[in-house]
């Protein structure tokens, strides 16, 4: 289950986040969340 909400997360909200915030700080929590959710 945390794998189809992952795919969802990363194949229509992130596309949309990086696309509409070019802040850095932004990015990198982000990523910060992925590695979470990847642990």
């Amino acid at each position: 289950m945390l794998q189809a909400i992952k795919w969802k997360v990363n194949s229509h909200l992130l596309p949309g986040i990086y696309q509409h915030t070019p802040d850095r700080s932004v990015k990198w929590t982000i990523c910060f969340v992925e590695n979470l959710l990847e642990s």
